[in-house]
């Protein structure tokens, strides 16, 4: 589902690092596991890719945590109201993190069975992060 991007950056496409480096440059590598690695733009985009070998570098998860251009193709972005949110993508029940003190909404994907999502947490009615994920 393209609704799953940020920035244009998807996670249900098969979108790779070096994509992502050819449109934005380079990012700051942050963390390297056994089969992952997270990058950062800035202090507000966080990338996650898998790695495996030789192969390309595919994108997992995106996070975006201040309005700083990344969003949704439908225009969602941090800091935007939860009445935006719901009339995009309608309402979902959130949970409570009692540990942040947000919300979090869950929009699942529909159809293919791709496994792909987009959490949005909320706190005061503001949005404070939005995550897609594969």
């Amino acid at each position: 589902n393209s609704e799953f991007s940020l920035g244009g950056i998807g996670v249900a496409n098969g979108t790779t690092i070096d994509y992502v480096r050819s449109i934005y440059g380079e990012p700051r590598l942050v963390s390297t596991s056994k089969y992952s690695r997270t990058y950062m733009y800035g202090d507000s985009v966080t990338i996650k890719t898998d790695h495996y070998g030789n192969s390309p570098e595919r994108v997992f998860c995106v996070t975006v945590t201040a309005n700083n251009g990344f969003g949704t193709p439908a225009g969602l972005t941090a800091g935007m109201k939860t009445s935006t949110m719901f009339r995009l993508y309608g309402y979902e029940k959130p949970d409570y993190n009692s540990r942040t003190g947000t919300y979090e909404y869950m929009y699942p994907h529909q159809g293919s069975g791709a496994g792909a999502g987009m959490q949005i947490s909320v706190k005061h009615d503001t949005i404070q992060k939005i995550m897609v994920i594969n």
